[in-house]
């Protein structure tokens, strides 16, 4: 089952607008209750910013004892908006940046990659400076619920 991880009064996703001078960060996602946790960014137009991009771990919605966790590859377009083929690429320190107009990158996380005890999840995309450069987030989670109500992973 694949859930739009969206729910009223928190925000998962960044909507698609000019981050200048601001840093877009989601909300906690329990990772816990999901085979995998997607964060799909999407730029638009780009004046120029680099924008770092990324993720933390915690013990709960809270994000007590909150760290980096460690992302190695992540998948991009590079820019190419013809096609469909994605690349896989090397993170550098745990990070990568924004810097390329109309581009997909894609981040995907399990449970078995955060740290012993953690179980929450979040992105954070930094300020791509006072460019007008424009991107969105969208999370999508797919939950090992198998019934008709599946739980909340934003608490």
């Amino acid at each position: 089952m694949i859930d739009f991880v969206q729910e009223v009064g928190k925000r998962v996703i960044g909507v698609p607008k000019s981050w200048a001078s601001a840093a877009c960060t989601t909300e906690w996602i329990d990772v816990g209750e999901c085979n995998t946790v997607d964060f799909f960014v999407l730029t638009g137009a780009w004046a120029g910013g680099t924008a770092a991009v990324t993720l933390s771990q915690a013990i709960n919605a809270s994000g007590s004892s909150s760290a980096a966790l460690g992302l190695t590859t992540y998948w991009t377009n590079d820019g190419a908006v013809a096609g469909d083929a994605m690349t896989k690429t090397t993170a550098a320190s745990s990070t990568f940046n924004l810097d390329t107009a109309d581009a997909l990158y894609h981040v995907q996380v399990r449970p078995d990659s955060l740290t012993a005890g953690k179980s929450h999840v979040r992105i954070a995309i930094a300020s791509p400076g006072a460019n007008a450069d424009f991107y969105s987030v969208l999370c999508l989670a797919q939950t090992k619920h198998k019934g008709s109500t599946p739980p909340t992973i934003i608490t």
